[in-house]
């Protein structure tokens, strides 16, 4: 888009599983994993450069579908679902061109799902779907002038 601009074509797949969860102070082992398939567009900034380094920060947007499994050993809890939902990006790091179409790049990505909504559950706590990711990874660029 120009010397200090990107715009960037992300796809993210993110999985944990879950062990334990906090619920009224206590710890309740348990079994299950979130997953996140997302796809958005992020709008970066590189206000500078020293020694070939550029550090940067970007917004962006897009659709993530979520997926929810748990359950309490020995309970009737559990949660077996799935959503769409509008995901936001904040992002900070560094990048680095490596040749004429390609960067190396490290970065903080934090991503915000809002409340997942869930309705095949028997859980009464809210589900908010927050991610702080911290990435290393090469960036294909179209246009060569960054």
């Amino acid at each position: 888009m120009g010397k200090i601009w990107a715009l960037e074509l992300e796809l993210e797949r993110q999985s944990n599983d879950e062990d334990y969860s906090e619920l009224a102070g206590r710890i309740i082992k348990k079994d299950g994993y979130w997953s996140a398939t997302s796809s958005l567009l992020s709008l970066e900034v590189y206000p500078w450069e020293v020694y070939g380094i550029k550090p940067f920060f970007g917004i962006g947007t897009g659709v993530s579908f979520a997926k929810v499994k748990e359950s309490v050993p020995n309970t009737a809890y559990y949660i077996d679902d799935s959503s769409s939902e509008i995901l936001l990006q904040l992002s900070l790091g560094i990048g680095k061109k490596v040749s004429r179409n390609t960067s190396l790049k490290v970065k903080y990505e934090y991503n915000d799902d809002g409340h997942v909504h869930l309705e095949n559950t028997n859980s009464v706590q809210p589900r908010a779907f927050i991610n702080h990711v911290f990435a290393v990874g090469v960036t294909y660029h179209f246009s060569s002038s960054r």
